[in-house]
């Protein structure tokens, strides 16, 4: 008797330190990242993570970090590399409280930094550039889709604009050959002074145009339905919507099927998109889309 309460005794408290042991697993969320750098190498990257009055610097290796966050909570990451533009990344770990934590993944940030740029507006950068929450939808983690594509506008319009100041301190860098009479072309100056500004005014209205683009449109692709089959392996589909251009690519396995999109604008933004099945796209790096398409490249060319 008293050797069977024994065992019973050290059954029980196996079984306690079990539990115990997967409640202390879920208590925290992990989230690995992936720094890539222009041009360069990420090992002199300064990752940054604080929490309410709680600050942290993470160690990197080739690019890589690894951190655990504890649930309803705001994080704030943000990227550091000399020459390179500074990246704040928001991370809401705040998730219902009927929601199984064990069912997700970690989470893989990607991030890349790119060199300082003529027109860079560095007071910019230091709000997040991304907000990663819980969608419902997805039943994961994800992040704001208006809000990146708001952000990666913003910059792209900072480089715009940084070329044509480039383009302008060139042009006026240039020497003008020297007028022969000036009393006697007075009226030439003034008309090429005239159509100067009118040039001018019309790259603005140029410019005006491109900035009331809504971003709605972008995350609202109205694309063709997909085929209700599709052959086994990869298959590429191009065709062109109003205003912008698009490649799909499916990739069907059985019962497994997996659909990238890029999309090119006429007015030269490139987003790319993954096809979350009866959720619709959800916008993701081009990283992530080059990733995708090689991991599933991969796999059908080592398919017994």
């Amino acid at each position: 008797m008293i050797h069977m309460r024994a065992g019973l005794f050290r059954v029980g408290l196996f079984f306690f330190l079990f539990l115990s042991g997967v409640t202390r697993g879920y208590c925290q969320f992990v989230v690995r990242g992936e720094v890539i750098c222009d041009n360069s190498s990420a090992n002199d990257v300064i990752v940054d993570l604080s929490h309410a009055d709680v600050n942290e610097v993470l160690d990197i290796q080739a690019g890589r970090f690894f951190s655990q966050l504890k649930w309803n909570q705001i994080y704030i990451f943000s990227f550091k590399k000399p020459g390179f533009v500074s990246k704040v990344i928001e991370f809401s770990t705040k998730v219902p409280e009927d929601f199984p934590k064990e069912l997700l993944q970690p989470y893989l940030l990607q991030v890349r930094l790119f060199p300082v740029f003529e027109g860079v507006d560095t007071v910019f950068f230091e709000k997040p550039v991304a907000k990663i929450r819980f969608d419902e939808a997805l039943r994961d983690f994800s992040d704001d889709r208006d809000y990146s594509l708001q952000v990666r506008y913003k910059v792209e319009e900072m480089r715009r604009k940084g070329r044509e100041v480039k383009k302008t301190t060139a042009t006026s860098g240039k020497k003008k050959p020297e007028e022969k009479d000036r009393s006697l072309n007075k009226k030439h100056q003034v008309k090429s002074k005239e159509t100067a500004t009118s040039i001018q005014e019309v790259a603005i209205t140029v410019a005006a145009k491109q900035e009331v683009k809504p971003v709605k449109e972008i995350s609202n692709l109205h694309l063709p339905p997909l085929k209700k089959s599709y052959p086994n392996g990869k298959t590429v589909e191009e065709f062109d919507l109003e205003g912008k251009h698009i490649v799909r690519t499916i990739f069907f396995d059985g019962d497994f099927r997996r659909v990238l999109v890029l999309v090119t604008h006429d007015w030269g933004a490139i987003y790319y998109f993954i096809d979350e099945l009866h959720i619709g796209n959800r916008c993701i790096t081009r990283e992530a889309y080059l990733a995708e398409i090689e991991n599933e490249m991969h796999y059908f060319k080592h398919k017994e």
